[in-house]
């Protein structure tokens, strides 16, 4: 189904008073694509109109409308979830075999939701680590690895220090 239909379902489920004007800002979608999305989901089923007055009417979301919205939830719940499993996995292999070889761990990046999930993995398998967030807090040489999760992230030449991407294939 069109993530924008998912987009203007969910606007619906938390408010069903919104004008088709209203619903296209809060969409980011054109007032026209946003008629013709609303036209093709009453068409379908999943939102009935409801007129409250001569110039005011409410689009509701049908059953079958928050059936699609619960399958839509729940496939994303579970993308998600696999991909934060696989980010552990990456981080715990990776940081497992580099201590083995008597390096350091060092986590390079903004302390954000990737930078959590790279902690407490690494916390919860009892391998310490060092957090720096630019490439200047690295250390010049040393016996280390270094974690990042930023895909502009450039490597610094001449440091001699082993560096992966969480996120690369290899």
């Amino acid at each position: 189904m069109d993530e924008r239909i998912i987009n203007i379902l969910n606007i619906l489920e938390t408010d069903d008073s919104l004008s088709q004007r209203e619903i296209s800002r809060r969409a980011n979608i054109s007032l026209g694509t946003v008629n013709a999305l609303i036209s093709r989901c009453i068409r379908t089923g999943l939102v009935k109109v409801k007129k409250l007055n001569s110039r005011n009417i409410r689009y509701m979301l049908t059953p079958e409308g928050m059936k699609e919205l619960t399958r839509k939830s729940m496939a994303y719940i579970k993308r998600s979830y696999q991909a934060i499993l696989e980010v552990e996995q990456k981080v715990r292999e990776l940081a497992e075999e580099k201590t083995g070889e008597g390096k350091n761990i060092i986590l390079l990046g903004a302390e954000d939701e990737i930078y959590q999930i790279a902690a407490r993995t690494l916390q919860a398998a009892g391998i310490s680590f060092q957090h720096v967030t630019s490439n200047e807090e690295l250390p010049r040489e040393g016996n280390c690895f270094v974690i990042h999760w930023d895909p502009d992230f450039c490597e610094p030449e001449g440091q001699g220090i082993e560096i992966r991407n969480i996120f690369s294939r290899g």
